[in-house]
């Protein structure tokens, strides 16, 4: 089975754990060479996220970091968790 923890901690069906997933796999957008980055966050480790986020040009880092989400912006970049990101989702008009 596929990711059994999630499957575990969601109640998923393996199915649609590997559907998710999959889904996840086709919206990344890899970030090679790692640009530069310089030192943001409390947790250093997370700097990496800003820079591969901002060479990106998204929007949003959705994420459940605290030591990210208590910058809530960087750059123009929305920092919010997965559940604000889904309610802005739903309230957009499609």
């Amino acid at each position: 089975m596929a990711y059994p923890r999630l499957v575990q901690q969601y109640l998923y069906t393996p199915q649609d754990v590997q559907a998710f997933c999959d889904r996840v796999r086709a919206a990344i957008i890899l970030v090679s060479p790692l640009p530069p980055f310089p030192t943001i966050c409390r947790d250093p480790d997370d700097d990496m996220v800003l820079a591969c986020v901002r060479a990106t040009a998204v929007q949003y880092l959705v994420t459940r970091d605290k030591d990210l989400l208590v910058l809530q912006q960087y750059e123009g970049i929305t920092i919010i968790t997965p559940e604000a990101f889904l309610a802005l989702l739903r309230a957009t008009p499609e």
